[in-house]
Order: C-alpha cells, then structure tokens, then sequence
C-alpha cells in the first residue's frame, strides 16, 4: 500500500488527538500541519502538541500551504459555513479532503452554499471521488476518542456521490 502524504488542518482538541497515532502510522506521512490560532502559527506541530518536536511548522491558512498532499484532513469546526472556505481553498489546492464537520455529512437543505462552495472547488479541481474508508482507517482505528462513536454510521460505507454527479 501507498504512504499517503496528509495534511492536518485544525489543530484544536481532535487535530492534536489525531497528531499523535499519525507518528506511528507507516500508511500516513504527516506533511503540514494547518491552523489559524495565534497560539500555534509558526510552532513546530509535535511541540504544540506535547510531543516532541517533528520539524513541521504550524501554518496559518491553507494558502500558506507549500506542500502537495493525497489528502487533507480537516478538524476545524462543526460549521459547515465556516468550514467551506478552508474546504475549498485545499480542495483547490488538488487535495481530497476528509472532515470531521458533522454538519457537512449531509449538507442539504440548511447549507446549500457551503456545499455549493465545495462542490464548485472539487470539480474545478477534478479531484476523484474520496471514500470514507480513509476516515475510517485515519480516524475511527487510531484515536481512542473516536472509538466511542457507533462505527456502524461509517463503518464499511463509501461515499457514493458528488453532488455535480447524477
């Protein structure tokens, strides 16, 4: 299997927690890590998060991002509105995005501009379908924090649709 190169954006409570399994996974390469609080600009991630220092400088906004990623995991807010922009602006950046946005699981009918955002991003983009899988895999197998959510809500699903696609 492929080392995916993955990009942390939101380094609150769940992006910290996610931080520290990533260190020891061979399947994710941690390549940048994103978050917009004054507290963590510019520090080393693994620093920030109690851990030893990794050499990966916090980065204020996915328009600072220098690296290329297969993925970017985003732990930002629930808020689908004040998710969309920092979606779209890794999304245009050609990178498959996953989310811990609950309010982005099923967008319609309360956040038709937010999935509006994003899908215009993804299909400017041409980005291919990304399957929940990695989510699972990412998210449900490593932090303990996770493993309390019924894993039947994702477990063995793949997303299934874009919604430009019919």
């Amino acid at each position: 299997m492929k080392q995916l190169d993955l990009v942390l954006c939101g380094f609150g409570q769940i992006g910290r927690m996610l931080y520290k399994p990533l260190l020891t996974r061979t399947d994710f390469r941690l390549v940048a890590v994103i978050d917009s609080s004054p507290e963590f600009i510019g520090r080393d991630a693994g620093t920030a998060a109690g851990c030893a220092p990794c050499g990966i400088p916090v980065t204020g906004s996915p328009a600072g991002l220098a690296v290329r990623a297969d993925v970017a995991v985003v732990t930002t807010v629930s808020d689908a509105d004040a998710a969309a922009d920092t979606i779209a602006g890794l999304l245009g950046k050609g990178m498959p995005v996953v989310t811990t946005c609950e309010e982005l699981f099923y967008p319609y009918p309360l956040h038709l501009d937010a999935a509006a955002k994003i899908s215009a991003a993804a299909q400017a983009a041409q980005l291919p379908r990304t399957e929940m899988v990695v989510l699972e895999q990412l998210v449900l197998r490593d932090a303990a924090f996770f493993h309390r959510l019924p894993k039947r809500v994702v477990s063995n699903h793949k997303l299934s649709y874009h919604p430009w696609q019919n």
